[in-house]
């Protein structure tokens, strides 16, 4: 017998799934909560958001509706990359900024988060020309 973390009950081992590094040799969950959690992509997302950035999903929620449903950038309603905003961070405190979309997390990834390369490129473009709206 064993009990399951998540529902709370105690099960026949035969309802766990194996688990090698388990002490017992089986996972923690049983087989009925882990297929729950495992399929749910809501679960899924709050688990990636927590543990990459230390947000649940209903700050990341809050934080998009704060910014009026667009990129913090370029003020696109279209996030790009898995349908969602991607979160950007400073990657020396992982403090977050904000919900880009996907071409901002892109492009600031690729100037190294750097303000100053990220003048230059502007002031380039400003003297070489775009084909960009002019946010200036």
């Amino acid at each position: 017998m064993k009990y399951c973390s998540q529902c709370k009950q105690t099960k026949e081992l035969s309802e766990f799934h194996k688990h090698k590094q388990g002490k017992d040799g089986v996972r923690p969950t049983c087989k009925e909560c882990r297929k729950t959690e495992i399929y749910n992509p809501q679960t899924q997302l709050n688990r990636y958001l927590k543990s990459a950035y230390n947000i649940t999903l209903q700050q990341y929620d809050e934080m998009l509706l704060e910014q009026g449903g667009v990129c913090a950038i370029c003020g696109s309603d279209y996030p790009g990359h898995y349908g969602r905003f991607s979160v950007d961070h400073n990657h020396l405190t992982d403090e977050v900024r904000g919900l880009l979309c996907n071409q901002c997390n892109i492009g600031l990834g690729a100037l190294q988060d750097n303000p100053n390369i990220l003048l230059k490129a502007a002031q380039y473009l400003l003297d070489k020309g775009h084909y960009g709206k002019s946010y200036l």
